[in-house]
């Protein structure tokens, strides 16, 4: 094999995950935002005032006002509710009045998966609306878990005394600077909509006329506007000038400590760090028995692979690509060539490297939050059957300079595959629609000398609940029917239903012998 003269390795990032992870899902909903292989969660909030071009929506406040409402009941004592989606059974309640919810989870049902709680989309909505918006950083880590069940009432609402609202927030572990500044920070976006609040904003109730009144002149960006017009007395805010004061919740809040926590958020850096720091802690108020990640950052390097599976001369299609992080251009994507070198199954290197080629559509580019940028080297190679892969390594090469840097996965030793069971995507296959439901056909190859004792395919249901606009994700375990035997390999073929596409896994009785979260989209028709 060919290689350039120098070869280092990248010193470990501890921030960053190890490939494979469970959280790969949620960091590509995370950070491939816009371009090559986009998933598009920035869509709903661009710009910052976008509602779907529906009267008095805007979908970045919504969005935050959705996180508010699943925290506000946290017990910090008793360690119970908090950010996770409890906010699906509790829309009858007046607290939760408006459409903002249904909204938010109709947006967010789209990503919405075994690997993306909705609770951790909540939580990855609030930072991307405050980033879309102009406003400051804010970590995200995952691991929230979705409740199965309504949680206590007792959000604040407009009439709510100061008193009471406070003790809330006590109650869910905040402090009365912390009340001023989630309220101030939460509000700078959006407004009262009429339908809603005829009495507040003194329109009168009309599903015609869904207005929304703003809390501050500019809402369009997420700035100190709130702040300074309320100390200016020239605001608008309905929640502050309200005819009849019992409503004026905002006024309440904001005057609590005497102005002090509005006097600081008044100084524009100031509000945007405080808010940030007063989102992040919100988004990570969860149950005790939620256990959040590190801070999820994006790989530097990151493999997909698209297809692991054995072809009619018994040898195996290694498909996939690898993305680089070229954020601030710490690479340049002209100047890089990207290999992968491979150990066979027995622990062998392979001499020969698996060549890759840039990816021309859409430049090859996506985007993310904070200006984060990527560039994706595609590969498809055919691999000897018999010997195998059981892991690679990502070889960079700066043309200019002549060097390679070698990328192990974290300091693991290399990016980890799996060859025993293979998912035979072109096998496997989708039916025509009929009685509501969808056959299903999905094939899988397995080494004849490593044969599991059982086989199964765990399909993903999306079930609808009455009332909630998300759905319940079922699992039903299907077992696989072991038929011809090809070149070594027994062939397998499992049968199923569905509603629509789906995710599934192909699970064996070994731990470390599976193919895990496969979805339907990519099928041909059966």
């Amino acid at each position: 094999m060919k290689r350039a003269v120098a070869a280092v390795l990248l010193p470990l990032v501890s921030a960053q995950l190890v490939w494979p992870s469970e959280w790969d899902e949620i960091e590509a909903v995370y950070t491939m935002m816009a371009g090559l292989n986009r998933r598009g969660f920035l869509d709903a909030v661009s710009p910052c005032g976008f509602g779907t071009n529906i009267q008095g929506r805007q979908n970045s406040a919504e969005w935050i006002r959705t996180a508010f409402h699943d925290m506000a009941t946290h017990d910090a004592a008793a360690g119970t509710g908090g950010v996770d989606a409890s906010i699906f059974f509790e829309l009858d309640r007046a607290e939760n009045a408006g459409s903002a919810f249904n909204n938010t989870f109709g947006f967010f049902s789209g990503f919405y998966n075994t690997r993306a709680s909705a609770s951790d989309l909540i939580a990855l909505g609030v930072i991307t609306s405050t980033a879309r918006c102009g406003g400051s950083v804010i970590p995200f880590r995952a691991g929230r878990k979705d409740a199965n069940q309504a949680g206590p009432a007792g959000v604040p609402e407009p009439q709510t005394d100061l008193e009471t609202t406070l003790a809330t927030f006590n109650k869910a572990g905040f402090s009365e600077q912390d009340m001023i500044a989630m309220v101030a920070c939460g509000h700078s976006l959006g407004g009262v909509h009429s339908v809603d609040f005829p009495d507040i904003v003194e329109i009168p109730a009309d599903p015609e006329n869904d207005t929304s009144v703003p809390f501050q002149t500019d809402n369009q960006r997420f700035h100190n506007g709130i702040v300074t017009e309320f100390l200016a007395n020239t605001t608008k805010n309905p929640l502050v000038v309200a005819a009849n004061d019992t409503v004026n919740s905002d006024k309440r809040i904001f005057e609590s400590d005497g102005r002090k926590t509005m006097q600081k958020l008044a100084e524009g850096d100031n509000f945007q760090s405080m808010c940030a720091d007063i989102f992040e802690r919100m988004i990570n108020t969860v149950p005790s028995d939620v256990q959040l990640t590190d801070v999820i950052v994006p790989y530097d390097v990151k493999p997909t692979i698209s297809q692991l599976s054995l072809n009619d001369e018994g040898n195996i299609v290694f498909k996939g690509d690898i993305r680089l992080r070229s954020t601030g251009g710490i690479r340049d994507p002209a100047d890089i060539s990207v290999n992968l070198v491979y150990t066979d199954r027995n622990g062998g290197c392979n001499k020969t490297s698996i060549p890759t080629r840039r990816v021309t559509f859409r430049g090859g580019q996506t985007t993310g939050l904070y200006d984060e940028t990527f560039y994706t080297w595609e590969f498809d190679a055919v691999i000897d059957g018999k010997r195998g892969i059981s892991k690679f390594l990502v070889y960079e090469t700066i043309i200019s300079e002549n060097k390679t840097i070698i990328h192990d996965n974290q300091a693991t030793g290399g990016y980890p595959v799996q060859d025993t069971l293979l998912y035979q995507l072109d096998q496997s296959c989708m039916g025509a629609y009929q009685d509501g439901r969808f056959p299903l056909t999905i094939a899988a190859a397995v080494r004849e000398e490593e044969v599991p004792g059982a086989l199964k395919l765990n399909v993903v249901h999306e079930v609808p609940r009455q009332g909630v606009i998300v759905p319940e994700l079922k699992a039903e375990l299907i077992d696989f029917k072991a038929g011809e035997r090809k070149n070594g390999w027994l062939m397998y073929r499992a049968e199923a239903s569905v509603a629509d596409t789906v995710k599934f896994d192909i699970l064996s009785d070994k731990d470390n012998i599976a193919v895990h979260f496969q979805g339907t989209g990519p099928l041909g028709g059966c």
